[in-house]
């Protein structure tokens, strides 16, 4: 009888009819190395690295198979001949030299048992691959693993695992494989064994495809609650306004705060138990520690980028509000309850509304420091005796809310700054007058705010002072800026008097 040693060399002896090509009496087409290595890279770039490592050793399982139902079908009692046939089609196939060190088998148990142990030379994945993409970390033979998995499993009828433990796609000389059952591996295969199990490549195309049906229709959802987001701002909306837009539009409360957590807009819904979350919030900043970091340091930011965060009485997905690369605030989603889930669209929406909010603050901080800009002129052409008239004085000054037919203090503090960088000064001056502005606002104080060389200059209305004295509004003024930019020197001056345009001289003179 023909060895199956021989059948294997004359069944690959090629023959052409009708311009086909046919080994083995089946039909084959012949496709270069480098196609396959195209393909592989196409996969990779398409469905990524580890859905290709999947798809690829489940086809070589596929053809391991087929070739080893073929040899099943033969007359052959010789189990270790059947064995060694699977190597020398690997070979003849021009996948791979193929040779196998060590072979174990024990027929006498309930489950037959088999070990064999070889190595692979001059393999076609190993070559492609670094041809490709250079030198792997780890081993690439992917369709050569499920061949040899595929085939040895057919013929026991149980599962026998193939694994590399070198690779020439990782440098090694050459490719060390060892095969046993999948019981005798333990944990040692748990990274190839999930791919055997995967999704079929149909399968995982069409779940793809539901996954991107329902990306799409959340890109349209997020879309659809911006655009109604920008159209409120447009109006000149305030944020108040976002968060009910927000609620009504999306199904989910939301908070907007500033840096110390003080609440600045919040869904109608929020109302009667705002209070109450709050209190569980700033229960859990206290465990954490941020209120003393934000304290200690003004530039802590504890939420640098978005958080789902578990809290006692509710859930809340927070995220900053950036402007200008700095955070101004945060938008948060709650959800009432311990044990509600965050939908994943809830990160792409809460992160476009953060966008919106920038773009409120954006604007706000523009009225803002255009208004303080036209009192910073006007202080500044008083103090240089600009005006014509006490009625022009007084007329200009009523447009800013700012009676100055009362009494009023000029007060000067003079700072110097720590750097000789131009740039960097440039940048300090302009920090420290935002951080006197914001303190004036936040105290809803109307004070005009002049700077001359390393001066700030201040007019301070008797009405803004209420009970205070002039002295205690001026150190309560460097005691703020000291705690929020520490690294310079402030001092007051003693350059404050008071001032009445209800008597003469109608014409100011220089201060």
């Amino acid at each position: 009888m023909m060895t199956l040693h021989k059948q294997a060399m004359n069944q690959f002896e090629i023959k052409s009819k009708d311009s086909l090509i046919y080994v083995d009496n089946k039909r084959n087409v012949l496709v270069s190395m480098s196609a396959f290595g195209e393909l592989r890279k196409d996969l990779i770039n398409n469905i990524g690295l580890e859905r290709m490592k999947g798809f690829l050793i489940r086809y070589g399982w596929d053809l391991g198979r087929q070739d080893g139902k073929k040899i099943k079908s033969k007359k052959v009692k010789d189990i270790k001949e059947k064995i060694e046939y699977g190597p020398l089609l690997h070979t003849k196939k021009g996948h791979v030299i193929a040779e196998t060190t060590s072979l174990e088998i024990d027929e006498t148990k309930e489950f037959p048992f088999i070990k064999m142990e070889g190595i692979w030379k001059s393999s076609y994945e190993a070559h492609e691959h670094k041809r490709l993409f250079g030198e792997a970390e780890q081993a690439v033979c992917y369709t050569l693993i499920g061949y040899a998995s595929g085939y040895i499993s057919e013929l026991f009828d149980r599962t026998v695992i193939f694994k590399e433990l070198s690779c020439e796609g990782k440098g090694d000389l050459y490719c060390h494989w060892v095969g046993k059952p999948i019981e005798s591996w333990g944990d040692e295969i748990e990274d190839i064994m999930i791919h055997y199990s995967a999704s079929p490549i149909v399968q995982e195309l069409e779940e793809t495809y539901e996954k991107l049906l329902e990306e799409r229709n959340n890109l349209a959802r997020a879309a659809d609650i911006h655009k109604r987001l920008t159209e409120e701002i447009i109006r000149g909306n305030d944020l108040q306004s976002i968060s009910n837009v927000v609620h009504e539009t999306f199904g989910t409360p939301l908070l907007i705060e500033d840096l110390q957590f003080r609440t600045l807009a919040q869904s109608t819904f929020l109302e009667s138990k705002l209070q109450t979350i709050k209190s569980s919030f700033h229960s859990y900043l206290d465990d954490k520690q941020y209120l003393t970091h934000i304290k200690m340091d003004s530039s802590f930011r504890p939420f640098p980028r978005t958080k789902f965060i578990h809290l006692s009485d509710h859930q809340r997905l927070i995220t900053p509000i950036l402007l200008q690369d700095h955070i101004y605030g945060y938008c948060s989603f709650i959800y009432l309850g311990s044990h509600q889930n965050c939908p994943e669209i809830a990160n792409m929406i809460i992160e476009r509304i953060s966008s919106v909010c920038s773009l409120y603050l954006l604007n706000e901080k523009a009225k803002f420091e255009t208004s303080e800009r036209i009192k910073g002129n006007f202080l500044q052409e008083l103090i240089n005796g600009q005006f014509i008239s006490k009625k022009d004085v007084i007329k200009r000054a009523n447009y800013m809310n700012l009676n100055l037919e009362r009494p009023f203090y000029i007060a000067v503090i003079k700072y110097d700054a720590p750097y000789d960088d131009t740039k960097k000064e440039i940048a300090f001056h302009e920090r420290l007058m935002e951080q006197i502005r914001v303190y004036f606002k936040n105290n809803e104080l109307n004070i005009l705010i002049g700077q001359r060389s390393n001066y700030i200059i201040l007019l301070v209305s008797i009405e803004d002072l209420i009970n205070d004295s002039i002295e205690h509004f001026v150190m309560d003024t460097l005691n703020f800026l000291r705690k929020k930019i520490p690294m310079y020197y402030l001092e007051e001056e003693l350059a404050y008097r008071v001032m009445r345009l209800n008597k003469s001289p109608i014409y100011l003179s220089k201060l």
